[in-house]
Parts: C-alpha cells; sequence; structure tokens
C-alpha cells in the first residue's frame, strides 16, 4: 500500500510547477474534513506556497509527501523548510515551521480558526538540483 502511495504521490508531483501551475485536489473524507495536495517544484535556494481556506475551527495537518528529482527521477530524502501561516500580498509568512524531509506522516498538525491560510516550502541551502514535491493538507 505505501508503494501505491508514493507512486501517486511522485506522479502528482510530476505533473505540476509552483509558479502558476500548481495542482491542488480537494476530496471531502470522513468526519468533514479535506484534504488538499499540493505539488510543484522547487528551485535550489527556491521556495513556494500553495494558499487553502479552513471553514471551521479543527487540527490541520501538514504532511511533506515526496520529493524527486527531474522527470522520471528517483526519491530523495533532503531536507526542506515546511511552513502554515497566513498569505500576505504575493508571500506566506510563516507562523510555524519544521525542517522535514519527506514522510508518510504529519509533520505539522495545528489548530487553525476559519480563514485563509498558506503552506509555505523552501530550500534551506540542501538542495543540489531543483525538485519536484508533494505536500498533502488535511482540514475542516
Amino acid at each position: 500500500m505505501r508503494s501505491v502511495v508514493c507512486v501517486l504521490l511522485v506522479a502528482a508531483a510530476l505533473s505540476a510547477g509552483c509558479s502558476g501551475s500548481s495542482a491542488s485536489t480537494t476530496t471531502p473524507t470522513v468526519s468533514g474534513s479535506l484534504t488538499e495536495v499540493f505539488t510543484g517544484s522547487l528551485a535550489v535556494n527556491g521556495s513556494g506556497f500553495y494558499s487553502f481556506t479552513v471553514s471551521s475551527t479543527g487540527t490541520t495537518s501538514v504532511m511533506l509527501a515526496s520529493i524527486t528529482t527531474a522527470v522520471p527521477g528517483p526519491a530523495v530524502n533532503l531536507a526542506v523548510s515546511l511552513g502554515v501561516g497566513v498569505p500576505a500580498g504575493i508571500g506566506c509568512p510563516v507562523t510555524t515551521a519544521v525542517t522535514v524531509g519527506p514522510a508518510l506522516t504529519s509533520q505539522i498538525a495545528i489548530t487553525l480558526d476559519p480563514g485563509i491560510y498558506c503552506v509555505n516550502i523552501a530550500d534551506i541551502g540542501n538542495l543540489p538540483v531543483p525538485v519536484n514535491f508533494a505536500i498533502r493538507i488535511v482540514h475542516t
């Protein structure tokens, strides 16, 4: 099952870039939560963000699901900065951030009130080449 999830997330990561061509799928799940997948490309020393709307107070979970090299590149285990904040202009100043590598578990779990939020991904100096990524956000 993990292999299937990894393959699907890698395929999603390869399908879009961070500069305006990001892809998002929203899927209702049990208990009224939504799952969104943010995919894109991350340049060396670059960053990108994705905005999402929380409709009711609850826990929001963020997971860096995968990082891969160029098509059809292998998965890589490199650490990046992953954060949650409130969008401002053309950026995403984060209020909660962690340095993480890809994993199939939530790396940020935060209680958010209704509103518009963003998830930010940024190179912390570890990327030798541009990479593709997939981030999963689960919220109410």
